[in-house]
């Protein structure tokens, strides 16, 4: 066994969090430090480590990786009450967990949870157990699975994350078992397990559901993999972690309630507290001889790949509820200062201004209907589509307005700014408006 594998092999015998698993992904790197396995990324010049070290002893282990010479950061801790939050560290989310022995009483004794299940089943939805056998590459049900994975993640409002919320649920696949839910031959959703060390416990990474698929799939792969995978030794189960929820610090609540739109943190937590857990557990962001702050910017900086400006420009390019709606409200400013007399320079008539104020107040209310469609996941694209389409109309004429009438006008570099902006921001809004078409595939 090389290098690698033997750290993968330490990693996958003695892990006991719930980032074990994922740490032990081609996408960390691994290195032993004595006893133990550490799993990280390198970001710019700061080591954002997978949870704790593998090994006997971890908080030793922990303490001398801290005391490291390069700055760490360290994501994915577990604390059990009632232990003390430890100094530079604060609480990023709960995860739940469920005793797989009390699962069927839990069901029996939740009306609302035997309803969703029951739902599901009435609309012929049939959960299959699947070893890594029936998923090798090129089989029918992994083009199935890999087809549906695909699909959820182009229709989600963010681009896929990296470090230990990467999706990639064929990797380590000897270790798997995959759920598949299917209306005869169409698949509608999936839930990816694996087990977390040798504890007995297995997590639930994800759990993926097509928009078409009936109210209560998901519930019912929940329920089919909490039941099957007691055949596999299992003893409890967790669905992983729900960032930004439980007893997180007053900052991360309300960043929590402002990116709603694009990721519902409370939804997520809402449907994993409907499955009853019978405990949660803290999470950790570790950030010693750091703020706080700091040591969120590079553990973010792991989720988005490196480059927190490309991430969100991607994330921009899916045309997001929130970047609606500001684009939108950009429009109330920038239509007062429009009808502004000092502005009047800039239009070879009064007439062609007020059109234009008119025009920018129709797509205002278009965006605002568009941020609450894409929100709903409402499935017709008439409206993005026309919008698209009046708003690429507005960047070609504004352009040629400016290269007939504003240029030859400008005077100071004010009145060229205004230009450019009246032709740089349509242009911007309709390019992402079109690339946001790729992700409304429903």
């Amino acid at each position: 066994m090389n290098a690698s594998g033997a750290l993968d092999a330490a990693l996958r015998e003695h892990g006991r969090e719930a980032v074990s698993p994922t740490a032990r992904l081609h996408l960390l790197s691994k290195r032993a430090d004595g006893e133990h396995v550490i799993a990280y990324v390198d970001v710019a010049g700061t080591r954002v480590v997978a949870g704790s070290p593998v090994g006997p002893e971890s908080d030793a282990a922990r303490e001398r990786l801290f005391a490291s010479g390069p700055r760490v950061v360290a994501f994915g801790r577990e604390l059990e009450d009632p232990l003390p939050l430890p100094a530079e560290a604060y609480v990023v989310g709960e995860q739940p967990w469920w005793e797989l022995s009390r699962w069927p009483e839990t069901v029996r004794a939740s009306r609302s949870l035997r309803s969703q299940i029951r739902r599901a089943e009435h609309k012929s939805v049939v959960v299959s157990d699947c070893g890594p056998g029936e998923l090798v590459a090129g089989s029918e049900l992994r083009r199935g699975v890999e087809a549906l994975v695909a699909s959820w993640l182009r229709g989600r409002h963010l681009p896929p994350l990296g470090f230990v919320a990467a999706v990639a649920p064929f990797e380590l696949l000897a270790d798997r078992r995959v759920f598949v839910a299917r209306i005869g031959e169409r698949f509608v959703g999936a839930l990816f397990a694996i087990p977390i060390g040798t504890t007995r416990a297995w997590l639930l990474d994800h759990v993926v559901r097509d928009r078409t698929a009936p109210n209560g799939t998901a519930e019912l792969l929940v329920d089919a993999a909490f039941r099957g995978l007691v055949r596999y030794g299992a003893q409890r189960a967790t669905l992983g972690l729900c960032p930004l929820s439980g007893r997180v610090p007053a900052p991360l609540r309300w960043v929590s309630r402002l990116s709603r739109g694009l990721f519902d943190f409370r939804g997520l937590h809402a449907f994993k507290a409907k499955l009853k857990p019978q405990a949660w557990q803290r999470v950790l962001v570790e950030h010693p001889g750091q703020t706080a702050l700091f040591g969120t910017v590079r553990a973010l900086r792991a989720f988005a790949g490196g480059s927190l400006v490309w991430f969100g420009a991607r994330a921009a390019m899916r045309g997001p509820p929130p970047l609606l709606r500001l684009v939108a409200l950009l429009l109330i400013p920038w239509m007062g200062a429009l009808a502004h007399p000092a502005a009047a320079r800039f239009f070879p008539s009064t007439a062609v201004r007020t059109a234009w104020i008119v025009f920018d107040f129709w797509v205002m209310l278009a965006l605002l209907v568009l941020a609450q469609r894409v929100s709903r996941r409402h499935k017709r694209r008439w409206l993005h589509i026309v919008l698209a389409a009046l708003i690429t109309l507005d960047a070609l004429l504004t352009s040629f307005e400016a290269l007939t009438w504003n240029v030859p006008r400008v005077a100071h570099f004010s009145d060229a700014l205004w230009v450019a902006c009246a032709c740089i921001a349509p242009a911007g809004v309709a390019v992402m408006l079109w690339s946001a078409l790729r992700y409304r595939d429903c």
